[in-house]
């Protein structure tokens, strides 16, 4: 339950901040809130504990401050700690979606605000109904992404159900009481993602949005929630980005830090980029059985279920798989991490790659079934088709599992190690200037990867 009530507690204040981010944004940059809007929602690809850190180290400055002139002693941890960590790390998402709707607003709604008085109760009465979409949508996805993370609540000293699972494992618990165990948990995330899929579907987020005008800036109170929306968007870029760069600026031999660990970053890409190419094979099958078969959305249930399992369960279910005299040449090699990372996120890619076929027209897709007859030859067709679609799923494979934790940490090969594991034993053990010098570097492999999706979807044009 502790569990349950963190997740419900981050989901519900990143709801509220991404509102607010929204609605500052909203004001603040009418002419380039559509790309702002994509930026936004890409973010969602950095790895959690890059606000993990930079929480911690403004945390420890404020608290200085306090201790100096109050005399009391704050520590950053606890509840607290992973409600307010987790609700930064989830905010893209939020206010992307909802700054979204936001600009989405058909004319004559702005209209009828415009002659009915543009203050704070046209906003809940006409605008909200628009934005709930937005909301529900954003706050479920936050939920699914947060209730199987123990990552965040191991730093932070609080304990988790994913963390407990792992406990019992190692308690001496089986594989098989650890997953009955684990049911539950599975049970809520499933329960959370059918009506994600149902909502989702009902809903039109289109990434070609038409920037309208805002009736509300002569709203006092509007505009006192804007300001508050545009320091919350400064909390997340400059707490990051400003203590990472402040520490890491400490660590005199910066490429001393690198070069040691280059074989982590190399291995850590090497499995990253193999997850995202294997994981496009199963995801291709999946898409098409999504749209042939009258049960497509049991075909998608299905890929959801490794996503869903809590991240020890489905790590010690791979290794009571793959653990046996037939597959040990796999389990003991440097390739178990792609198996776990494709076994997980290849539903995130069925997903992009169902989405890019339902967005075909449908006389072209019977066009290919009759000239490509064969469910691979028509997914290869497919996939000339929506290439960039079909690219921008692996890149967003590929940003989730080098910050992938819960699962890879369980069946990494002895003597490896992915860069995100180096990090977060060093969150525990190490020194800060080499964990914000180690992030900052994850900050920019991923940059990278956000600067290519952002072209591939068009710059917020032609997604």
């Amino acid at each position: 339950m502790s569990s349950l009530a963190i997740t419900l507690g981050a989901t519900v204040l990143c709801a509220f901040l991404g509102l607010l981010v929204a609605i500052g944004i909203w004001f603040a940059c009418p002419g380039s809130a559509d790309k702002i809007a994509i930026i936004l929602l890409t973010l969602i690809l950095m790895p959690a504990f890059i606000q993990v850190q930079s929480w911690i180290f403004f945390a420890d400055a404020i608290a200085e401050v306090i201790n100096g002139l109050m005399g009391t002693v704050f520590n950053f941890k606890g509840v607290f700690a992973v409600i307010l960590t987790m609700a930064f790390a989830s905010l893209p998402v939020s206010a992307g979606l909802t700054l979204v709707s936001l600009l989405s607003i058909p004319p004559e709604i702005q209209d009828m605000v415009r002659l009915d008085g543009p203050g704070q109760k046209a906003f809940l009465k006409i605008y909200m109904p628009y934005l709930q979409p937005a909301l529900v949508v954003g706050s479920l996805f936050v939920f699914l992404v947060n209730i199987n993370d123990y990552g965040i609540t191991s730093v932070f000293g609080v304990n988790s159900y994913a963390l407990e699972l792992f406990s019992q494992f190692s308690a001496g618990m089986t594989v098989y009481e650890v997953f009955y165990n684990g049911l539950p948990l599975l049970a809520v995330c499933l329960a959370v993602l059918a009506v994600f899929s149902r909502y989702i579907l009902k809903s039109d987020f289109s990434l070609g949005m038409t920037v309208g005008f805002n009736p509300f800036r002569e709203s006092k109170l509007m505009i006192l929630l804007a300001i508050v929306g545009l320091m919350i968007t400064g909390l997340f870029i400059l707490v990051p980005l400003g203590n990472l760069i402040y520490a890491a600026s400490e660590c005199t031999d910066i490429w001393g830090v690198l070069s040691d660990s280059f074989a982590e970053i190399f291995y850590g890409m090497l499995v990253s980029v193999l997850a995202a190419g294997v994981s496009s094979i199963p995801a291709m099958l999946f898409a098409g059985l999504f749209y042939r078969s009258k049960a497509g959305y049991w075909v998608l249930g299905l890929a959801a279920v490794p996503f869903m399992i809590p991240g020890p369960v489905l790590g010690l279910s791979l290794i009571r798989m793959w653990n046996t005299p037939l597959l040990s040449i796999v389990y003991r090699s440097s390739l178990m991490p792609v198996v776990a990372l494709v076994a997980k996120y290849t539903f995130i890619e069925a997903i992009i790659f169902s989405v890019a076929m339902a967005s075909l027209d449908r006389s072209l897709l019977d066009n290919i079934q009759v000239h490509w007859p064969g469910l691979v030859k028509s997914i290869i067709c497919i996939a000339q088709l929506s290439g960039r679609k079909w690219l921008a799923a692996m890149l967003i494979v590929f940003a989730l599992s080098m910050g992938e934790f819960g699962v890879t940490l369980l069946i990494m090969p002895p003597g490896y190690q992915t860069l995100t594991i180096k990090i977060y034993n060093y969150l525990h053990y190490g020194s800060s200037d080499v964990v914000a010098v180690l992030c900052l570097f994850m900050v920019f492999i991923i940059s990278l990867v956000l600067i290519v999706l952002f072209k591939l979807l068009g710059g917020g044009k032609n997604g």
